[in-house]
């Protein structure tokens, strides 16, 4: 048992956030609890020992049946877990924590590269004497530092909604003036929205449903009954909504999904706190009463998570499983500000989040996650902020500069013809040119013709709410296609998206060379010891290419196994780059950049040194790739390799077309109308293979196979052993 040591520690007054201050929590006041650290550990419970940590006394898990006990009084109210703790491996990284004998949902993740707090949230219902207990979820091993205890809640600086949305219906993108106006804007707005049918009257059963993704869309169905006033939408609208708020979780536990503070509690919130409001005085008090007290308890999940570092909290702010539940919590409070009194609470946690999301942007507009990422996550996070600036009536204090560029990096990564996407990263190797409420959200807050343009060029009518939202028919446009450069640099994510031109008919290169995560978010994580660099690929020097219609040169897209064997670039003694091997990626030491790009004249020229993205125990010394993309019908890379002592070095190039070896060092490739012909030259002794490689699309939970996915068709020529070798390829683009 803990001795009580309780403090009560005032918030400070905040000021704009920085990166100098990003970990600090102003607006948290802490009430510890119990401390325990060194050698007084090992006695708190049974099953530890006495181990050192970073050089002072801690105690390690050493037995199977290891526990920790804590009993108590505590006050009603959020409480938080802290270990300052290192597992040794993915094997012994987590702990199950029960309170009062229950065990809780999801597990307390432990750091295994430094060692740092873990922390666990929880809520304590009632005052009086309670149990909280720390087990083994998997192998001993783990070792601890200290251990904290405490009660947790946030005091906001200054009202995080203005006194008049707190009395209105509806407030959350809405105004009442707004939906009085709706029929003549849905009128104007034609072109781009088209109003949604009516949702479905089969209702989900919780045990089988698994997911709730469906209940995200219900919105659109309540948009479109303020649009007809058809009985039969409300009716189902309701319907819905009183379904998925009876789900004791959002995601049932057994589906293997994640519940309740993460994405499927965003899913869920947005479709019932939006129907909630904007339905406001359509619901009985009985049903206001249901929905309320369920949006209530998710908020109290969400929060208390966040608070104490679970999955949808800690500090990983440049993860969407980091904003989804954060916009979740924001989009929940304010439905329910001034019926729920914890509400103002959350809403502030919820902008205090938000401010360091935007503070960790790239500042060049890229997003390290890549295309598909970036459909994916930048829907909820320009949905946050438009919910913070209508509430408080304040700007964002940071962020514009990547907002303002980010639609710029989209739109470079699409294909000739604007049909198709470089899908680098975790992505769907068929992926469009982006999700097209994305951009006009971008086009409407900046007021920016071009992205307008961009907006055109890719965009059909929809049923969605932000269709109507996000329209400006009025607005001028530009066509991209006519003012911008064929080529980009992104400094910051060090990607190069180049073109011979912007017609449909151009040959387009995409190339990559950068820390995971890019600079900024590197330097970032490292000097905090965060992570959240899982969709990245160990793909440096990496380059898609696209010509006469084909994706002639590929990415393996989404995979479970992120390997640099799938990607054009090059392994050393059969070893690829930091994070190969990774399901997920951690944040590493490895180091990319570009060095030097130039484009004029419809020539573009970038040179990556990927040198330090390979562990020093290779031996590398300089991996230089430049790559020329001369015009449409001709590309050069021109590599440079170099190791300490002897090494064989791969090269790699793949497919999924049908190749030929014509001669010992030339090949031909067709796929579709298209044709490359690949020319290598390389002075030191080399072999060339042609095979087939079939990444691992598979998860123990679920497949991202692409839909009627080759295997990839791969080019391998191996140099050497030897300390220093130059290939030079000539790749010839044609009609096949």
């Amino acid at each position: 048992m803990i001795g009580l040591a309780v403090v009560c520690v005032a918030a400070s007054a905040p000021a704009a956030v920085t990166i100098d201050t990003l970990m600090d929590t102003p607006i948290v006041r802490l009430e510890p609890a119990a401390k325990a650290e060194g050698e007084a550990l090992a006695a708190l419970g049974s099953g530890l020992v006495v181990a050192e940590l970073d050089g002072k006394p801690g105690a390690r898990w050493e037995a199977e049946d290891a526990a920790v006990t804590m009993r108590q009084t505590m006050r009603a109210g959020k409480w938080r877990l802290r270990v300052f703790c290192i597992a040794p491996n993915g094997g012994t990284d987590s702990f199950w924590v029960s309170l009062d004998g229950e065990q809780q949902s999801a597990p307390m993740s432990l750091p295994t590269t430094v060692a740092k707090w873990a922390e666990f949230g929880f809520t304590i219902g009632t005052t009086g004497e309670h149990e909280v207990k720390l087990t083994l979820r998997e192998d001993p091993g783990a070792t601890m530092g200290a251990l904290e205890l405490g009660r947790v809640s946030t005091v906001p600086d200054e009202p995080p909604i203005r006194p008049e949305f707190a009395q209105q219906r509806p407030r959350l993108y809405l105004t009442p003036e707004m939906v009085a106006g709706l029929a003549d804007r849905a009128a104007a707005c034609a072109a781009s929205y088209k109003p949604a049918g009516a949702p479905s009257e089969k209702l989900r059963d919780y045990e089988t449903s698994g997911d709730t993704g469906w209940v995200r869309s219900l919105p659109n169905g309540a948009l479109a009954y303020l649009l007809n006033h058809d009985p039969t939408y409300l009716a189902r609208v309701k319907a819905q909504v009183l379904n998925a708020v009876s789900f004791p979780h959002w995601a049932n536990p057994k589906s293997g999904r994640m519940t309740d503070v993460d994405l499927d509690a965003e899913y869920a919130m947005e479709g019932v706190a939006l129907c909630y409001d904007w339905l406001y005085s359509e619901w009985t008090d009985e049903e206001r009463a249901l929905i309320r007290d369920r949006i209530a308890l998710a908020c109290d999940r969400i929060f208390a998570a966040s608070l104490g570092g679970r999955t949808g909290g800690g500090h990983d702010y440049q993860q969407n499983h980091f904003w989804f539940p954060h916009y979740a919590l924001a989009l929940g409070a304010a439905a329910v500000y001034g019926e729920v009194p914890e509400a103002e609470e959350w809403l502030a946690w919820s902008w205090d989040r938000m401010e360091r999301v935007l503070v960790t942007l790239s500042p060049d507009g890229g997003f390290h996650e890549h295309a598909a990422y970036w459909d994916f996550s930048m829907t909820p996070l320009f949905q946050w902020i438009d919910l913070y600036e209508s509430l408080t009536g304040r700007h964002i204090p940071t962020g514009d500069d990547f907002l303002a560029k980010t639609a710029y990096y989209r739109f470079n990564g699409v294909f000739p013809g604007w049909q198709k996407s470089a899908a680098l990263g975790d992505a769907d190797k068929l992926m469009g040119p982006g999700v097209l409420t994305n951009y006009m959200w971008l086009a409407k807050r900046y007021n920016d013709p071009v992205v307008w343009g961009m907006v055109d060029l890719i965009g059909k009518p929809g049923g969605s709410v932000w269709n109507l939202l996000y329209a400006d028919p009025a607005a001028p446009r530009k066509d991209p296609r006519a003012e911008l450069p064929v080529a980009r640099r992104f400094d910051d994510i060090e990607m190069v998206f180049a073109r011979t031109d912007w017609t449909p008919e151009a040959t387009m290169v995409a190339f990559i060379c950068r820390p995971m995560g890019g600079k900024l978010w590197w330097d970032i994580a490292h000097r905090y010891g965060l992570n959240a660099v899982g969709h990245n690929h160990p793909d440096a020097n990496h380059f898609v290419l696209f010509g006469r219609g084909e994706v002639l040169c590929v990415d393996p897209g989404y995979t479970y196994t992120k390997l640099t064997r799938e990607h054009n670039t090059v392994l050393v003694d059969g070893q690829g780059q930091y994070g190969d091997g990774e399901m997920w990626p951690r944040m590493n030491d490895g180091w990319g950049e570009i060095q030097e790009f130039r484009s004029d004249n419809g020539v573009t020229y970038v040179r990556g040194n990927a040198t330090r993205q390979y562990k020093p125990e290779l031996g590398l010394t300089r991996f230089v790739r430049e790559l020329t993309l001369q015009d449409r019908d001709h590309v050069v890379i021109a590599d440079e390799l170099a190791a300490k002592e002897p090494r064989t070095f791969t090269w790699l190039l793949h497919h999924e077309g049908e190749m030929q070896q014509l001669g010992p060092d030339e090949f031909a490739m067709t796929k579709g109308k298209a044709k490359l012909g690949i020319r290598v030259s390389c002075e030191q002794p080399h072999r060339a293979r042609l095979g087939t490689f079939e990444p691992n699309y598979e998860h123990p939970q679920r497949s991202v196979r692409p839909k009627d996915a080759p295997v990839l068709g791969e080019l391998a020529i191996d140099i050497g052993p030897t300390t220093a070798a130059k290939v030079r390829a000539e790749l010839t683009i044609g009609d096949g």
